[in-house]
C-alpha cells in the first residue's frame, strides 16, 4: 500500500469511526482490530516514523481521549482527520481503544465457556486477546521513544491475525483457564537423551523414522518429568518421542504433573512421524497440560532435507498452533518451522510471549535458532525456547542444545556459546 492509499484508508476509518457513537466490548474489539491491521499496512517509511513518537504524548493523550470517547462516543482523537499527524492520531487511537477494551475483557477472558469466539473480531480477520502479561515501556531507558509499534502499540491486548502467510492461525484454550493472574517470570524445562539411535526407513528417496533407542528410557522419562515439574513449560526434542514414550510421559506426568500449586503448564512432547486424523502422514507433536491431557496437535510445516536421506516422508502442516495459559500466551513449532533462514520470520508476525521449539540437528541448525531468537528479542521483545537433539547419523557431532535466557546457566549444562540476550548450552550426557 503506497502512502497515499494508506492515507485515503486511514481517512475512510476515521470516518467510520465518527459514525458509531455507541461503544461496548464488541464494537471496541473490531475496531481496535481494524486500527491495528491499518498500522500494520503502513508504508516502511511509516512504521519508521512510529519509533519518533514520544510515548508520554501517546500515552497522555490517549487517556485524555478515552474519558472523552466514555462521555461522548467513539470518535477519532481531536475530533476531526488531518493528514499531517495522521499517524500520531493513528497511534492515539488504537492505545485508547486499547485501554477503554481492557475493562471490557476482564469478565470475557474466562468466565465464558468459549471465550476465544469473543476474541475473533465480526470480519474474521483478527483475534484480540487479553494480555497475560502487559507491555510497559521502560521510559527510563528511553525505550518508549525509539520502540517500534510492535513492542509498544498496544499494551493490554494482542492483536493476532487469523491467517500468517497463507497459514491458519488456531487458537487452544485450555479447560482450566481462569481470570488473568499477576504475571511471574516464566521457567522453562528441557528433555534430551544420551546416545540416542534412531531407525529409519527409505520411502522411495524420502525417509521416515519408524523406531528410536535409548538407554533405560523409561527410567530417563520419569526422571526428566521429575525434574521440570516446578517449570510453566516443558519440551521435548523433534523425532525423539513415539507412541509409546508419548504414552509413559503422559502416565508420568499424570502422578508427576506440571506447576501442581496452580495446575497449569504446558508441554510439548516431542515429534514423530505420524498419520493424522485425515491419514496424511505428518511430522506431528502433541501438546499436553500440566497432568499430562492433549490439549491439541500440530504439524511441521517446512520439511527437512537430510544430505544421504533425502527428505523426511511427510507432508507440511497448514496452520500455526497459539495457546493461551493463565500466565502467557505462546506459539509451538518444529525445528526447521523457526530456524530456516530462507524464508521470512512467521514467528516474528505473531505477537505471543514465548515461542516454544521442538528440534533435531546440528551447529548449524542451532546458528539457524539462535539468529531468529535474537531476532524476536531484540526487534519485537518476545522469547524463545529450544530444544535440540544432537543429529542421529552426525557421530561426529552428537551434541544436544538447549537454547535459553542467559540468566543463569542450569546445573550439568556446560555453556558454549553465549549472544546476548541468549545462551546456547550443551546438554551434558
Amino acid at each position: 500500500m503506497t502512502k497515499k492509499d494508506w492515507g485515503r484508508a486511514c481517512e475512510s476509518f476515521a470516518s467510520f469511526v465518527q459514525t458509531k457513537a455507541q461503544i461496548g466490548g464488541e464494537s471496541l474489539r473490531d475496531f481496535l482490530a481494524e486500527a491495528d491491521r491499518l498500522m500494520r499496512s503502513a508504508p516502511r517509511d511509516q512504521r519508521a516514523a512510529y519509533q519518533e513518537l514520544r510515548e508520554a504524548d501517546i500515552q497522555s493523550s490517549a487517556e485524555i481521549h478515552a474519558k472523552e470517547v466514555e462521555n461522548h462516543g467513539m470518535h477519532w482523537p481531536n475530533g476531526k482527520y488531518q493528514q499531517n499527524r495522521v499517524l500520531l492520531d493513528l497511534a492515539i487511537q488504537i492505545r485508547t481503544l486499547d485501554e477503554l477494551l481492557r475493562d471490557y475483557s476482564a469478565s470475557v477472558h474466562a468466565l465464558r465457556r468459549s471465550p476465544e469466539a469473543h476474541w475473533m473480531d465480526q470480519a474474521g480477520l483478527s483475534y484480540v486477546i487479553p494480555t497475560r502479561r502487559p507491555r510497559v515501556p521502560e521510559m527510563a531507558k528511553g525505550d518508549g521513544d525509539r520502540a517500534g509499534y510492535d513492542k509498544r502499540g498496544t499494551l493490554h491486548h494482542r492483536v493476532i491475525s487469523t491467517t500468517i502467510e497463507g497459514l491458519s492461525v488456531k487458537l487452544h484454550v485450555p479447560r482450566t483457564l481462569r481470570a488473568m493472574t499477576a504475571p511471574a517470570p516464566l521457567v522453562g524445562g528441557g528433555a534430551a537423551f544420551p546416545d540416542l539411535a534412531l531407525d529409519y526407513a527409505d520411502r522411495e528417496g524420502r525417509f521416515e523414522v519408524t523406531g528410536v533407542r535409548c538407554k533405560k528410557m523409561d527410567e530417563l522419562v520419569k526422571e526428566q518429568v521429575a525434574a521440570v515439574a516446578a517449570c510453566d513449560f516443558a519440551v521435548w526434542p523433534e523425532l525423539t518421542v513415539d507412541d509409546d514414550l508419548l504414552a509413559l510421559i503422559r502416565q508420568a506426568l499424570k502422578h508427576e504433573g506440571l506447576r501442581r500449586d496452580t495446575g497449569h503448564g504446558l508441554i510439548v512432547a516431542g515429534s514423530w512421524h505420524r498419520v493424522d486424523e485425515d491419514g496424511v502422514r505428518r511430522n506431528r507433536a502433541p501438546v499436553l497440560d500440566a497432568l499430562g491431557r492433549c490439549i491439541c496437535w500440530f504439524s511441521k510445516i517446512a520439511i527437512y532435507g537430510e544430505r544421504d536421506a533425502g527428505f523426511e516422508d511427510a507432508t507440511g502442516g497448514e496452520e500455526i498452533v497459539v495457546l493461551v495459559f493463565e500466565d502467557f500466551i505462546a506459539s509451538v513449532c518444529i525445528c526447521k518451522d523457526f530456524s530456516d533462514l530462507q524464508e521470512r520470520n512467521v514467528w516474528a508476525m505473531l505477537p505471543v510471549d514465548v515461542v516454544l521449539v521442538a528440534s533435531m540437528g546440528d551447529a548449524k541448525t542451532m546458528d539457524g535458532h539462535l539468529i531468529r531468537a535474537t531476532e524476536l528479542s531484540k526487534g519485537h521483545r518476545r522469547r524463545a525456547f529450544v530444544v535440540q537433539q544432537g543429529l542421529w547419523n552426525f557421530h561426529d557431532e552428537p551434541t544436544n542444545f538447549l537454547l535459553r535466557a542467559p540468566e543463569h546457566v542450569p546445573r550439568d549444562v556446560a555453556e558454549t556459546h553465549f549472544c546476548e540476550p541468549y545462551s546456547l548450552c550443551k546438554i551434558e550426557d
